[in-house]
């Protein structure tokens, strides 16, 4: 179900005690087995290391394009 603005903003006041011990539990649980990978996560590595990568292989390609056309005169 989506929140309304006022209710995001006040997760804290409007979870349940049931919500913030599974949150705790999932914070908790994920650290353990998962350290690097869930830091990365609450970081935001993971999409920070995807944008990278997509710009880098548009670049690339785009100079193997030029290098392409000037080769074979498209």
């Amino acid at each position: 179900m989506a929140k309304c603005k006022v209710c995001r903003e006040n997760d804290a006041e409007l979870l349940t005690r049931w919500e913030r011990i599974r949150f705790w539990l999932f914070e908790r649980i994920n650290h353990v087995f998962f350290p690097d990978d869930f830091d990365d996560m609450k970081s935001g590595k993971y999409t920070q290391g995807y944008s990278d990568g997509y710009v880098a292989g548009t670049e690339r390609e785009h100079k193997s394009q030029a290098e392409m056309a000037k080769l074979y005169g498209l």
